[in-house]
């Protein structure tokens, strides 16, 4: 009862006011994180503005660079003379023959070098058992006195039939090196010893090597002709262009030089020299041909030596022209002058 008397006592008023002094706390913090978020999205945007011109700015750049690069191909194009592509597409192709052929003549070369060791192999075998051999044959032919007599001569090369081309096909060097081995046991008594045949086969091996070798010689010419061939057909490709430029322009050359004397020497009185860069224009040919832009630049250069012949036989033209008017203006001149002398010594008579 006494509880219901007495007040209650409110133990949460400081509660209160910490929790409303950290919400107040909590609200400028949100305030201040909400504006350093507005900044920083402000910054960003920015950033972004500045991206976007950057790329735009790379972008036109760009697209100006494609513009003056197909400006710069289609000038190539139009300078490049149409038998100097033609020219340098068949130096490609001469190149890639060339380089093939080199092929072919490196494996030529690696046949040829195995037949030879074969054919060293084959010489030290037949000049290892070349005697017990014809020991062993001599001895069965003594021993065998039925048989028809087998002529024998010093060398192996000379008694061996060149014919015995049939025991060649499938037989490895192992096995001529066993039945070499094991001739002198051949049981056979009649006719032929294996030791015989043995040798046969050997010298048709020989033969048939040696044949090989001079076919992969004659092989290995035929291929350093055709290489010469290709080299001289490549260099007289890449000197052709710049030596009929050179010739045509020299013609030209020699043919305003020509007139120019005429025209020259068709005066009545004085001379007239003509200028030293009509007499001589040297124009230096191109050194090489081994790719499109060498091309396109003597194409260029013989081109803007052209036109620099052509200005300087204008230029020479008007100045011949301005001396004839001054010989025509003098010898006008020289006449009145000797007309008026006539005049006046007719006049003192």
């Amino acid at each position: 009862m006494l509880s219901d008397m007495l007040p209650t006592i409110t133990e949460d008023i400081g509660v209160r006011s910490d929790r409303e002094s950290t919400s107040t706390c909590d609200g400028a913090n949100v305030e201040d994180m909400l504006l350093s978020m507005l900044d920083e999205r402000d910054r960003l945007m920015e950033g972004l503005r500045e991206a976007q011109e950057q790329l735009n700015i790379t972008r036109s750049r760009l697209a100006e660079v494609e513009r003056e690069r197909d400006k710069v191909n289609s000038q190539l194009v139009s300078a490049i003379p149409q038998d100097v592509i033609v020219l340098t597409r068949r130096v490609s192709e001469l190149e890639e023959q060339l380089n093939e052929r080199s092929e072919e003549v490196d494996e030529l070369k690696a046949e040829r070098n195995n037949t030879k060791i074969l054919l060293e192999h084959l010489e030290t075998l037949v000049a290892k058992h070349e005697r017990s051999l014809r020991m062993t044959v001599v001895k069965r032919h003594t021993l065998t006195p039925g048989t028809p007599g087998i002529a024998y001569a010093p060398s192996v090369t000379e008694t061996m039939a060149p014919d015995a081309d049939s025991g060649l096909n499938g037989m490895s060097m192992k096995d001529y090196g066993q039945q070499v081995c094991t001739g002198t046991e051949s049981p056979s008594g009649t006719g032929l010893s294996s030791e015989v045949e043995v040798l046969k086969a050997l010298k048709s091996l020989f033969e048939h090597h040696k044949a090989l070798d001079e076919k992969v010689h004659h092989r290995l010419r035929a291929a350093q002709n055709r290489v010469t061939e290709l080299e001289n057909a490549l260099s007289v490709a890449r000197s052709l262009s710049p030596t009929e430029s050179k010739d045509s322009l020299s013609k030209e050359a020699q043919t305003d030089e020509s007139e120019l004397a005429k025209l020259i020497s068709a005066q009545p009185t004085g001379s007239i020299a003509p200028h030293p860069q009509t007499k001589t224009m040297n124009i230096p040919p191109s050194t090489s041909l081994s790719s499109a832009l060498s091309a396109a630049a003597a194409a260029t250069q013989a081109l803007s030596q052209v036109k620099e012949l052509q200005n300087n036989l204008d230029q020479r033209s008007n100045e011949l022209l301005l001396a004839r008017r001054q010989v025509i203006e003098l010898t006008s001149r020289c006449k009145e002058a000797t007309d008026s002398l006539n005049f006046a010594r007719n006049e003192l008579r």
